[in-house]
């Protein structure tokens, strides 16, 4: 299959291109369009796409190691079992995209957005997800361990169930969501409580 390194490629359209198990190691995309496009089984490694346009492409079972995705849309876009390790995905949208058996090892996911997507059992630990944005997401079950959570937004989600022990919860609000069922740490029990307006003795 095709191998592509060190390329840099500026306002390209790659509208419906086939791009199937082709390989991308340290390339740079800025402003491109793969709408539509067919990037199954692709696997990128350290490349760089800045403000892309990946809407209704096809990107199941794609593999992305330390990559970054800045600013890039993937609206319907089909992410059925890809893989992003240790992905840096900032401002990132993933609105209506199937995301059925995606898979996030750590990396930077703020100021993502996740609206109303169905994340139920997805493990989160360790991700950077300040600021993003999962209101009326479902999550129930879903592993946050250890992620940082500082400011993320999750109005009216669904989160029975998911453990968000150790994570970072700084400036969550937790009158957002229901917080029944949810696996907290003595400081998030702290937290919640304050939330409602109890005054913890700390004596």
């Amino acid at each position: 299959m095709p191998y592509v390194t060190g390329e840099v490629f500026t306002n390209e359209s790659f509208v419906n291109k086939d791009f199937v198990e082709w390989t991308f190691d340290k390339c740079r995309f800025v402003d491109c369009t793969f709408r539509f496009a067919k990037l199954n089984e692709i696997e990128t490694i350290r490349c760089h796409f800045s403000g892309c346009d990946f809407g209704n492409a096809l990107l199941n079972a794609s593999q992305h190691q330390a990559s970054a995705f800045l600013n890039c849309d993937f609206h319907a876009a089909n992410l059925f079992t890809s893989r992003f390790v240790e992905c840096k995905m900032t401002g990132s949208s993933f609105e209506k995209a199937n995301l059925t058996g995606f898979v996030i090892d750590k990396g930077d996911w703020s100021y993502t957005n996740f609206r109303f997507q169905h994340l139920q059992k997805i493990d989160l630990r360790h991700a950077n997800l300040t600021y993003a944005d999962f209101s009326g997401c479902h999550l129930e079950d879903a592993d946050l361990r250890y992620a940082d959570l500082t400011m993320t937004v999750f109005t009216q989600a669904h989160l029975k169930r998911a453990n968000i022990r150790k994570s970072n919860t700084t400036g969550l609000n937790f009158q957002d969501f229901d917080v029944n069922g949810v696996k907290v740490d003595m400081f998030q029990a702290v937290q919640i409580a304050q939330a409602y307006g109890a005054k913890v003795d700390e004596e």
